[in-house]
């Protein structure tokens, strides 16, 4: 386990079980997949909680289980950071606008 949760281990097992299976996104390996067991949870939990409180897992992606979303971010709670601007990720010399 990377970081200790704030819940304790036994009252996050009850309520990590109580979620049911936890399947991945579709054609995708994410943090849904990694946390599909209970020690995967443990090892990945805090990591996931990270990426849902940076921005950089959209709300498409935490709609996929939300039960398993709230119980990451109790267990391993943590700072909010700043919305990006949209794009997020702007490449030198890039322009968005078309020639004619």
């Amino acid at each position: 386990m990377s970081r200790s949760p704030a819940i304790p281990l036994d009252e996050l097992r009850h309520r990590y079980d109580a979620i049911g299976k936890i399947e991945d996104m579709p054609f995708e390996r994410t943090h849904y997949g990694r946390c599909s067991n209970w020690e995967g949870f443990l090892d990945n939990g805090p990591s996931f909680s990270k990426a849902i409180r940076s921005g950089v897992i959209l709300d498409h992606e935490t709609a996929h289980n939300p039960a398993l979303v709230v119980l990451v971010l109790e267990a391993w709670p943590g700072k909010w950071s700043k919305p990006k601007a949209w794009p997020r990720t702007i490449f030198k010399g890039a322009s968005h606008e078309h020639d004619p």
